[in-house]
């Protein structure tokens, strides 16, 4: 992003004097390709010059912003002055599409940043893969670790250490434009302090501010179906086995949850990442499904052959906190909300993901599962629909 118009020494990064040189440099490996799909963020600064230089060449790009587009342009465009708020919204204006990755920013935003520059890494790739073009990842760089998480460093260092690179066709590769020998060929502007050291990031562990937390989770929702239809004296058999069979599926895999909730006809249970949540809710649906769709015999425990499950995914930030009513640990935000929402247009034996999980998901797991789009669904909290994929096991 653009340094602000009078930061403090210890922001100054990309001064304004330097955007030509930094417009140059994007510009020289877009020049280099016939045909280009481009995906990037808004901010002012390298991103609305990515964009800019896009539209100029007349090639397609997509937007993923962090949050909603007005806070997104008050937080991350208007800081910066000058015309860039009309530059932002002239690169809107021809982009294929734009959307938001979160529904809304917290005050700490940098998970909701470091989330949406992940979504994005893994969109790009899936068109890559899905159209059998190589995938460049451009970052423009000062060399040093950020002031916190999502930006630049962050972005770099899941390219570097956490981003799949898939087998086949698709090579993704990552090219840094550099920040600290531009400003080196630009003697006018050297009086430039630097930086301190900070860790782009921090140990979750290791903070002590606050016992409120923010981070990236895969939600896993799972309703029981036929539960309604159970007699009160079914309900004590139905206690001791099906949820038992849960909790003995998960005291065995080396998924291993971070938490886990239970009320009379479902669950919900938070994963690290996506791949772990789709590998259990595979197993959970394979144990907890009557044949054919599982090996569950309900009728031996004096339960309906026919009862079963439905399950739904999700990926995105989430707060833990320490909830004193229950005295553990809970997952709550829109994120997890939504999770349970998809229930609702869920049938018996299906495994819903959003379109969320199904990207991460899909360039994280190559082995374990795959999610075929199948179409928007309109639910009772999300009137415009949500577009949602199924989650298949791979042979």
């Amino acid at each position: 992003m653009l340094d602000s118009p009078h930061p403090p020494a210890r922001e100054r990064r990309f001064p304004p004097a330097l955007e030509p040189a930094v417009a140059s440099e994007i510009k020289r490996p877009l020049a280099l390709s016939v045909a280009a799909i481009g995906f990037s963020s808004a901010a002012a600064g390298s991103d609305i010059l990515f964009l800019e230089l896009m539209r100029t060449l007349g090639q397609a790009y997509h937007i993923l912003l962090s949050g909603p587009q007005a806070e997104f342009k008050e937080r991350s465009v208007n800081y910066a002055g000058a015309d860039w708020g009309e530059r932002f919204q002239t690169v809107l204006d021809s982009a294929k599409s734009v959307e938001e990755a979160s529904s809304h920013h917290p005050a700490d935003n940098s998970v909701a940043y470091w989330y949406a520059s992940r979504l994005l890494s893994c969109r790009a790739l899936l068109q890559a893969q899905q159209l059998n073009l190589d995938l460049v990842a451009l970052a423009v760089w000062n060399g040093k670790p950020g002031f916190g998480r999502g930006g630049t460093a962050s972005f770099i260092e899941f390219w570097n250490r956490d981003f799949h690179k898939p087998l086949g066709q698709t090579k993704p590769k990552l090219e840094i434009i550099r920040l600290d020998s531009l400003l080196r060929d630009q003697g006018s502007i050297q009086e430039i302090t630097t930086e301190p050291a900070i860790h782009p990031d921090p140990d979750p562990a290791a903070r002590t501010d606050s016992n409120v937390q923010q981070d990236f989770r895969a939600i896993l929702v799972g309703n029981v179906v036929g539960f309604e239809k159970l007699t009160e004296e079914q309900l004590p058999l139905f206690h001791e086995h099906f949820p038992g069979v849960a909790a003995r599926l998960l005291n065995s895999t080396r998924d291993a949850p971070m938490a886990v909730n239970a009320w009379g006809n479902g669950f919900s249970i938070i994963f690290e990442e996506v791949d772990q949540a789709g590998r259990v809710a595979l197993h959970l649906r394979e144990s907890l499904e009557a044949p054919p769709g599982g090996t569950a015999e309900w009728l031996q425990y004096g339960l309906p052959a026919d009862l079963g499950i439905s399950i739904t995914l999700h990926a995105g930030p989430v707060f833990s906190m320490f909830n004193p009513l229950i005295r553990q640990i809970a997952f709550i935000g829109r994120n997890v909300d939504l999770a349970g929402w998809l229930q609702s247009v869920t049938q018996k034996g299906e495994i819903l993901t959003t379109e969320a999980f199904a990207v991460l998901g899909t360039t994280g797991a190559p082995t374990d599962f795959f999610c075929e789009y199948i179409g928007s669904r309109s639910l009772p909290r999300v009137p415009a629909g949500v577009k949602l994929y199924r989650l298949i096991k791979a042979e």
